[in-house]
């Protein structure tokens, strides 16, 4: 949310905010062209092994922008972590509505954002914390770190319900 900018201003000086734009159009794009291809690429998986996915592709994202320093390489770690975006934005809804009581959908539908937000609230004065200590590669190893453990929980869980599943015979 800020990370990106800050680095781009710092690395490109005036056309940081240039290529921070570009970078934002090209998510903003790909959203919009590649939203339907994937959901229909993905829709074989189960949700939660495609949200699962969708942390790894966070994970080499981000973590990618602790090395890059060519506008380029920008360009290709936007569109890594924009498909992980556009690949978590469609599954994890799903997921969640599967997992929950028909009684209760409401509840989480309306409850979820809020959680979420609070995730959100505290990336600035947690990631400004790391980025004043120690500078933008070290926020994004941390993104990627974080995103990668998050990943392979919902791989453990993916598994864990299908081997739920293979006992009730759900398989």
């Amino acid at each position: 949310r800020f990370a990106l900018p800050l680095q781009a201003g710092e690395l490109f000086g005036e056309r940081g905010a240039a290529l921070y734009g570009s970078l934002m159009t090209l998510n903003a794009l790909m959203v919009i062209a590649l939203n339907a291809p994937i959901v229909a690429a993905l829709k074989r998986f189960k949700p939660v092994a495609n949200v699962a996915f969708a942390g790894v592709l966070y994970a080499v994202g981000f973590g990618m922008l602790a090395f890059v320093r060519s506008p380029w390489l920008f360009f290709a770690s936007t569109a890594v972590w924009t498909l992980g975006e556009i690949v978590n934005a469609t599954n994890e809804p799903a997921y969640v509505a599967n997992h929950t009581p028909m009684s209760h959908r409401g509840r989480f539908a309306a409850i979820l954002p809020i959680v979420g937000s609070l995730g959100y609230s505290a990336s600035g004065p947690v990631g400004g914390r790391v980025l004043e200590a120690s500078g933008p590669p070290a926020m994004w190893i941390l993104s990627a770190a974080l995103s990668l453990a998050a990943a392979t929980g919902l791989y453990l869980l993916a598994g864990a319900e299908r081997k739920s599943a293979s006992r009730r015979g759900d398989a």
